[in-house]
C-alpha cells in the first residue's frame, strides 16, 4: 500500500534542534497516517531493545495512548518511520500490544500471537514495506 502519491514528499522545515527535528517528523507522519490516539515517543537505551530491535511501539491502556521507544544507536528517522507503521496499525485496531494486569498481550487482527519480536511477522513485514515509503518521504530520497 502506497502512503503517498508520487513526487510528493512530507516537508520537514530547517533550522530546528535535533529534538524539533525529529518531534516534526513524529507530528507530520500522524497527521499523514490519520492516527487519532496519542502518541508519545521516547528514546531509550541500548540495553532496552532485545533481537536488535531498532524501536518498539505499544498501547498503554491506562493513558490511552501509542508508546513509541526509539533505541538512541539506530538509524533515527529509519526507525519512527517504522514505529509509526505500527502506531497506525495500533490505531486502526489490527495490532495490540500491551499489557494488561500484568501480563504483555499481543493481537493481530483479532488473533492472539505470540509477542517475541519476528521480522517475518505479517505486522513486522507490512511496517518494513512502508518503513521505506515513509522515510523516502522524508528524506525526498
Amino acid at each position: 500500500m502506497n502512503f503517498m502519491p508520487e513526487q510528493r514528499m512530507i516537508k520537514i522545515e530547517a533550522q530546528q534542534t535535533q529534538k524539533e527535528y525529529y518531534n516534526n517528523i513524529i507530528d507530520k507522519l500522524k497527521q499523514h497516517l490519520q492516527i487519532s490516539k496519542p502518541v508519545k515517543v521516547q528514546f531509550g537505551s541500548v540495553s532496552d531493545y532485545d533481537g536488535g530491535q531498532t524501536g518498539a511501539t505499544y498501547f498503554d491502556v491506562p493513558s490511552k495512548a501509542i508508546m513509541i521507544y526509539i533505541n538512541p544507536k539506530s538509524e533515527i528517522i529509519r526507525a519512527i518511520c517504522h514505529e509509526m507503521v505500527h502506531a497506525k496499525q495500533i490505531d486502526d485496531g489490527r495490532l495490540f500490544l500491551g499489557e494488561i494486569k500484568g501480563r504483555i498481550v499481543m493481537q493481530w487482527e483479532g488473533e492472539m500471537v505470540d509477542p517475541k519480536y519476528d521480522r517475518n511477522s505479517p505486522w513486522e513485514v507490512e511496517a518494513h514495506i512502508q518503513e521505506k515509503e515513509l522515510f523516502d518521504s522524508v528524506t525526498g530520497r
